[in-house]
């Protein structure tokens, strides 16, 4: 029986890192992550109906976060013409399908004790999504010689999504069966991170590492690179590391100059011309983006945003929220982030860094994103439970004349 529920946890676990994986694939309306996730819980139902709940306070903070949603639904429907009454009722439902998963889904990692075994999962689907990038990309190099397009069934398979600039050039840009190779590099960097920056005392398998720093490296997405050395950067700067005096890891900085050297230029190409490019203001294409995903905000109506899912894709969580959502949320979510960073600082930093690289906190992507957070946050996550408990009461009992 008890070999039973191991295996069945591990199954879970292992439809929920599936999911992470395949947020770019898409059926009609759907993505195969809502998918994987539906299934996730449903095998959590039948399998283990006690670790399928929500807590008091989880469930006060569902109605706090949906009350601040349908307000704002309600001031754009009123008082902003442009709003586009389909797109917001989607983003509810999306919500209210995400927000209580992800809630049963930490509590379920929390009351079994996963959290070792959750990041063991994730960390050998990285590699092997790593693995498939690889071959994909070797495949298109081989022009075609060996089978690789029916890992693209279900999503981009045109030729500017997997080579640099989209120029159809001869470099080609690792995206494994990610739509694009900056998405490949964000789900690699999440993993990177929290294997790195967990409290749970686990520590990634050296090759693995290299594996999925190399795979970030051949995806030439500047804006991924730039974030997995500054993860690597401060992981080995906390931990103190001194490669002449750990065979392991000399051994890992050893393969990486040869890697570095092997690829020198093509990233010569990609990375360090490119940010001359970028010093010189030659290439405007990175800080446009970036200034560009605040350009939507609406300076008429900065309290109450353009409306949830209003926005168009953008590639900045903190402008996203603002644009849609306007000013109060915006500071909830600010201040949601700095209790990251006073818990957890280094994966508080982490939470940071990757909401500048990729948007759509609608999708499924982004949820499962929140929830890795929250897991590997720290045991200090109860407080936020006990601080929107005590706001819940505090509420009640002015409606009440406690």
């Amino acid at each position: 029986m008890i070999y039973k529920s191991f295996l069945m946890d591990k199954l879970i676990l292992i439809v929920i890192s599936i999911a992470f994986v395949l947020v770019d694939w898409r059926l009609f309306y759907f993505t195969f992550a809502d998918m994987f996730l539906l299934i996730a819980l449903v095998l959590l139902f039948l399998i283990n109906k006690n670790s399928f709940y929500l807590s008091r306070s989880q469930f006060y903070i569902i109605i706090v976060v949906l009350l601040l949603v349908l307000s704002n639904f309600l001031l754009n429907f009123f008082f902003n013409p442009k709003f586009i009454i389909s797109k917001a009722i989607k983003g509810m439902a999306k919500i209210v399908y995400y927000m209580p998963t992800i809630m049963v889904m930490y509590n379920y990692i929390k009351e079994k004790k996963l959290e070792l075994e959750f990041l063991q999962i994730l960390s050998i689907t990285a590699v092997v999504v790593c693995i498939t990038g690889i071959y994909i990309s070797v495949a298109i190099y081989l022009n075609n010689v060996l089978p690789y397009k029916f890992f693209w069934e279900f999503t981009r398979t045109d030729v500017a999504s997997y080579t640099y600039r989209g120029s159809g050039g001869s470099i080609i840009r690792t995206r494994s069966i990610f739509s694009e190779p900056s998405y490949l590099g964000f789900y690699l960097n999440v993993i990177l991170g929290i294997s790195y920056f967990n409290k749970f005392k686990y520590k990634i398998n050296t090759i693995f590492s290299i594996v999925i720093v190399i795979t970030i490296l051949l995806t030439f997405s500047y804006s991924s690179i730039l974030i997995m050395i500054f993860i690597n950067f401060v992981y080995f700067l906390s931990n103190k590391i001194k490669f002449w005096k750990d065979r392991k890891y000399l051994i890992s900085v050893l393969v990486m100059i040869i890697v570095l050297i092997s690829l020198w230029n093509v990233l010569e190409e990609t990375l360090i011309k490119r940010t001359q490019e970028i010093l010189s203001g030659v290439d405007g294409s990175a800080l446009s983006r970036f200034y560009k995903s605040w350009s939507y905000i609406n300076k008429e109506n900065i309290f109450i945003g353009n409306g949830l899912g209003n926005t168009p894709p953008i590639w900045n969580i903190y402008a996203y929220v603002l644009s849609d959502l306007g000013l109060v949320s915006f500071l909830l979510f600010v201040s949601f982030n700095l209790l990251i960073l006073i818990t957890n600082y280094k994966v508080g930093i982490l939470f940071t860094i990757l909401n500048f690289q990729k948007g759509g906190y609608l999708g499924a992507g982004y949820w499962i994103f929140l929830l890795i957070i929250f897991v590997y946050m720290g045991k200090n996550i109860k407080y936020l439970n006990k601080m929107f408990y005590t706001i819940w009461e505090n509420l009640k009992c002015k409606f009440k004349k406690c």
